[in-house]
């Protein structure tokens, strides 16, 4: 399965999963959009979905929050701003799981949720905080 059908499954799942809730849902026409989708709860949440998966026996989930943005050249790598998205939500099909991460609550580059740890730091993300 290659990067752009795993993308486009954690956006369904995301999608579904919202309207399930109840949630209005709108999708942008165009793919130069940086978010995904806009959800409509208690606002206008513009939502860039991430696809993640299980490491480290199961113990973490990690995912790059950089997008790749085809040209002539081959590919520009670069990170959101606050000014383009509100949040991520990270799709895990190794836990069949949402997790919503507020954009100034994710790190800049990539993002680590632990389900277990030998260390307690309080840098630690949890998953259970995170999961919807």
């Amino acid at each position: 399965m290659d990067t752009i059908q795993k993308g486009d499954i954690a956006e369904m799942q995301a999608i579904a999963t919202f309207v399930k809730r109840g949630h209005m849902v709108s999708v942008p026409v165009s793919d130069h959009c940086p978010y995904d989708f806009v959800l409509e709860d208690d606002g206008l949440w513009r939502v860039q979905v991430k696809y993640a998966r299980l490491r480290d026996e199961g113990r973490k989930l990690r995912c790059s929050l950089k997008r790749s943005n085809p040209n002539a050249n081959g590919t520009n790598d670069s990170y959101y701003s606050a000014d383009e998205i509100d949040a991520y939500v990270i799709y895990c099909p190794g836990t069949e799981s949402l997790y919503w991460v507020d954009f100034d609550d994710a790190p800049d580059a990539n993002i680590v949720l632990r389900f277990e740890s030998s260390t307690d730091h309080p840098d630690i993300r949890w998953a259970e905080e995170y999961e919807l």
